[in-house]
C-alpha cells in the first residue's frame, strides 16, 4: 500500500524501463561487437599456430561467450529496480537467496570455463585450456561496466510521469490524490498498485 499507484490502462514498459532496456543493449551490443573485430589487444588472445583448436572452440570465442554471461550477472542488479534508481546495492543484504543465486551463477561459469573446460569442451564450444588471471579481469571488467552505463542511463532526464504518479506525490505531501482529484472536478481513473522493482529485491 506504501507504493505509488499506476493506471491498469498503462503500459507494462515504462518509459523509464524502456530508456533502461536500450541503454543495456547498446552497451552489451556495442562490447560484442567490438571484441568480435578487435581482439588481438588482449593478452594470450591472439592466433597461435601451436595451438590446433580455431573456429568456434577457440579461445576468442570463448571470451566473447564468457563475458555475454558476466554481462547478463552484473546487469541483474541493475535490473533489480525500475524507477531510474541509481542505489542498485539497496536491499541486497534482504534477499540472501538472490545473492545466493548471483553468487551460485557466478562460480558455476568460472567451474564451466576453468576447470570443466576439457571435459565440456565439445558439449559447449569453450576452449579446454581455460583462463589466465589476466584474462579474466578484463572479463570482469566489461561486465562491472553495466552498472557503470547503468549509471550514466538513470542519470539522464526521467521521462515524466503519469497522473497516476501524480497523485502518488500528492499523497506523500500528506493529501489523498482521491480526494485532491474529487474537490478539482477531475475524473478519477482507478489505479493498480504494481511493485516498483522486480520481487528480488
Amino acid at each position: 500500500l506504501e507504493r505509488p499507484p499506476t493506471n491498469r490502462h498503462d503500459s507494462i514498459i515504462t518509459k523509464q524501463m524502456l530508456m533502461n532496456m536500450i541503454g543495456m543493449a547498446v552497451y552489451e551490443v556495442g562490447v560484442m561487437v567490438f571484441l568480435l573485430w578487435d581482439y588481438e589487444w588482449i593478452p594470450d588472445l591472439q592466433p597461435n599456430s601451436d595451438d590446433p583448436i580455431t573456429g568456434s572452440k577457440s579461445r576468442h570465442y570463448t571470451m566473447l561467450f564468457n563475458i555475454f554471461v558476466l554481462l547478463q550477472v552484473f546487469n541483474e542488479y541493475n535490473a533489480r529496480f525500475l524507477r531510474g534508481e541509481w542505489q542498485i546495492w539497496r536491499g541486497l543484504t534482504q534477499n540472501p537467496l538472490y545473492l545466493m543465486i548471483s553468487f551460485g551463477t557466478m562460480v558455476f561459469q568460472v567451474v564451466m570455463v576453468q576447470i570443466a573446460a576439457p571435459v565440456l569442451t565439445h558439449a559447449l564450444k569453450i576452449h579446454p585450456e581455460g583462463w589466465s588471471g589476466r584474462q579474466w579481469l578484463i572479463c570482469l571488467a566489461f561486465g562491472i561496466g553495466t552498472l557503470v552505463a547503468h549509471f550514466d542511463v538513470v542519470a539522464q532526464p526521467r521521462p515524466r510521469g503519469g497522473g497516476c504518479e501524480a497523485a502518488a506525490r500528492t499523497a506523500e505531501r500528506g493529501e489523498s490524490g482521491v480526494h485532491a482529484g474529487a474537490h478539482a472536478g477531475v475524473r478519477i481513473v482507478p489505479c493498480l498498485v504494481l511493485p516498483s522493482a522486480v520481487s528480488i529485491t
